[in-house]
């Protein structure tokens, strides 16, 4: 690909939602790491949600777990990316039980069921001032400059956060989720039957 066909590619993925965790920790995932400043080696989670966990909820589902059962919160960072093009981090948080077990509860909107977390002990929040503050960053030399733009246009993003209670509310839980899940692979199932009938 060219420098044009990289750009409209990752456009395309951000605009359709197709970052996906890392299948592998390779040199990529470890350079980023290192990028974020952080020495802890990542790790896979299976996500192991509750009927009531929300999507985009994980401080809130974790905060609500440690009440309940014990334990405590462990901050740190969600790694996602389009193999060899680009990778990011978004805050993230996950429960440690009172067995010292860490699990993420946290369901992920598109049924992902593994994630790559790394840890960060100086984090104490999952909640950014501005969408740029996310970290980011191009793994193919013609696309650096296009993601330095995209930091900058997102840096104009800012955030204002609802009550955790609205966001409890508004955001969909771990049940209805796997609902809407099934819903949608019967019906491409179905289209899928008909294409071939």
């Amino acid at each position: 690909m060219n420098l044009n066909e990289d750009i409209i590619f990752l456009e395309k993925q951000f605009r359709n939602g197709n970052l996906s965790t890392p299948k592998i920790i390779d040199s990529d995932v470890t350079t980023f790491c290192k990028y974020l400043g952080n020495t802890n080696k990542p790790y896979y989670l299976k996500t192991k949600p509750f009927h009531w966990s929300r999507v985009n909820c994980c401080d809130l589902n974790v905060k609500k777990v440690v009440k309940e059962q014990g334990g405590k919160i462990v901050f740190g960072f969600k790694i996602w990316s389009i193999p060899k093009l680009y990778i990011e981090a978004s805050l993230h948080s996950i429960w440690e039980n009172p067995n010292g077990e860490l699990i993420d509860i946290t369901p992920n909107e598109d049924g992902e069921e593994t994630v790559l977390f790394l840890s960060e002990p100086r984090l104490n929040t999952v909640r950014l001032k501005r969408e740029g503050e996310k970290p980011r960053l191009a793994l193919k030399e013609t696309l650096v400059e296009y993601v330095k733009l995209f930091i900058k246009q997102q840096l104009t993003i800012e955030y204002v956060y609802p009550s955790d209670e609205d966001i409890w509310e508004n955001n969909i839980s771990y049940k209805r989720l796997r609902k809407k899940l099934n819903t949608i692979r019967a019906t491409r199932e179905e289209l899928i039957k008909g294409i071939k009938v």
